[in-house]
């Protein structure tokens, strides 16, 4: 799964910046500044050594330190350890989640990451099925326009649940970090709602 999840890391740089290695934290989003360009850098070289270790990093930086790699690392681990990402490199993540709006690519890999890449699929007519390209699908159905900002609503509410799942979690494991048995906890949060 990890190296699933690695190559597909190098496959949304590709998709997103139309190269790989040259422009990588453009991913993050375009016009960042070089301080964020290099808190980034910095959170991803950090993720990369966990990943790796310090000894096989240090040994082959050369192969481990370029963009490319270090980004691919950095989706290798949101798709496998999420929770554990966002301690390491925090804005990394955020930036990423942000950039979801503005990156269809971005957004259907969020999707897929969260196994709800078909939730939202309509089903069109005919040979519409077949298209791959689902705004291309959209504006064929609707026509240009209106095509467009059915397709641009739908990402936008893809991007900000996936980012409101990521923002529950850290929230709900900061609210209840202290507390044993959480489990005990929801069951009678449940209970409460089932019996009102």
């Amino acid at each position: 799964m990890e190296v699933l999840a690695h190559e597909l890391g190098h496959a949304l740089e590709y998709h997103v910046t139309g190269t790989t290695n040259k422009n990588t934290y453009d991913v993050f989003g375009k016009g960042l500044s070089q301080d964020v360009k290099d808190t980034l850098h910095d959170e991803l070289v950090k993720n990369t050594i966990e990943i790796v270790g310090l000894q096989e990093y240090e040994a082959k930086n050369e192969y481990y330190g370029q963009h490319t790699e270090l980004l691919a690392r950095f989706l290798q681990r949101h798709f496998t350890e999420p929770m554990k990402l966002e301690t390491v490199a925090p804005t990394a993540s955020e930036t990423f989640l942000k950039n979801a709006v503005n990156s269809p690519a971005i957004s259907e890999y969020l999707e897929a990451v969260n196994g709800t890449i078909d939730s939202l699929q309509l089903k069109f007519p005919g040979s519409l099925n077949f298209v791959q390209d689902r705004k291309q699908a959209f504006q064929r159905l609707l026509g240009e326009r209106a095509g467009n900002r059915a397709y641009n609503t739908i990402i936008r509410r893809n991007a900000l649940q996936a980012r409101s799942k990521s923002v529950f979690e850290k929230e709900l494991k900061a609210k209840f970090k202290d507390i044993k048995n959480i489990e005990g906890v929801f069951r009678a949060i449940e209970a409460t709602l089932k019996t009102e």
